[in-house]
């Protein structure tokens, strides 16, 4: 295993992008990604190499059409965290939103026309932080929707192969000790 203090934020920036809906922007986050895979465990290149694969093969507008039926048209795997960890009727989600907004104006972090608790905002947040930072954001936003959200991708999915590598970048790889807010 890889010493996960040395995670590049570029890793981080990667995933968000390729957690996002596809542009052809997404090209350069998975070069980026396949070169840095001498940051990253062995296990997570494993769980990186069949999404990769995939995406080098498959055209932008299938690319599209396979991220949107998972993420967008299934509500089960929407790619908004805080309907994983507090429900979609919650009102903790409005406060946890509040709090992610506040937090992303302090590292003066754009969301653009994303709601604040995209996973794909979150993960790109990580990259702006340090090492005690992501992984208290990653225990805070992060490992609870994706331990729910990976049971319900199918296993022949291509995503389900980013989803796992990004689990266990959060999960495994980063020191199971979360800071406390």
């Amino acid at each position: 295993m890889t010493n996960n203090q040395n995670h590049s934020p570029i890793i981080f920036s990667s995933f968000s992008k390729l957690l996002d809906y596809p542009t052809p922007a997404h090209e350069e986050a998975i070069s980026c990604l396949l070169g840095s895979e001498s940051s990253l465990s062995d296990d997570s290149v494993t769980a990186l190499r069949p999404f990769a694969d995939w995406f080098q093969t498959t055209p932008l507008l299938q690319r599209e059409e396979i991220y949107s039926s998972l993420f967008d048209i299934d509500p089960r795997c929407t790619p908004l965290l805080s309907i994983h960890l507090f429900g979609e009727e919650d009102y903790r989600r409005g406060e946890f939103m509040v709090k992610l907004g506040e937090l992303y104006e302090v590292y003066g972090t754009e969301l653009g026309s994303s709601l604040p608790d995209h996973i794909a905002v979150v993960v790109g947040f990580a990259a702006k932080l340090n090492f005690e930072e992501r992984e208290d954001l990653f225990h805070h936003c992060l490992r609870t929707p994706l331990s729910k959200m990976l049971p319900l991708v199918p296993d022949d999915h291509p995503y389900r192969s980013l989803l796992h590598a990004l689990s266990t970048i959060v999960t495994v790889e980063m020191p199971k000790e979360a800071l406390h807010v």
